[in-house]
């Protein structure tokens, strides 16, 4: 699947059931543009293993069927947006109380860490946790 981000480092991807029918073996490089008899529906590079398909252009309408979309932010542009949204002190305010929902048994420590990274990232989180030790 290839995504290139948008300005605001979003992917998206939209994500859609195909109806293949009959499907027949498209060369690579073909310049083939429809199918090559009223039997086949669409095309593959492989029969047996298919990684490309072709869908003609007269069947685009009926047999690609858009799903839904999905949209993903890079890690460093999510952690940038929440600190430019909540800044450093609401991060590590909600570290703290990740923190103590663990000592208090509510969170084992492998989900912790992983709600960790997921925050603040690794390169973030080896001073936040120091900091938080100093405060106490």
């Amino acid at each position: 699947m290839r995504s290139e981000a948008d300005d605001n480092g979003e992917k998206h991807l939209i994500l859609c059931r195909v109806i293949v029918g009959n499907v027949e073996k498209v060369e690579a490089g073909s310049q083939q543009s429809h199918p090559s008899s009223v039997n086949f529906d669409t095309g593959v590079d492989d029969l047996k293993n298919p990684k490309q398909y072709v869908v003609w252009c007269a069947n685009m309408n009926s047999h690609i069927l858009p799903e839904c979309v999905v949209g993903k932010v890079a890690k460093d542009v999510f952690i940038k947006q929440l600190r430019s949204i909540a800044g450093d002190e609401m991060l590590l305010s909600t570290i703290r109380e990740m923190r103590g929902s663990n000592e208090a048994g509510k969170v084992a420590k492998d989900i912790l860490m992983k709600q960790l990274q997921l925050i603040a990232g690794d390169e973030m989180l080896i001073p936040m946790i120091r900091d938080i030790h100093g405060s106490d």
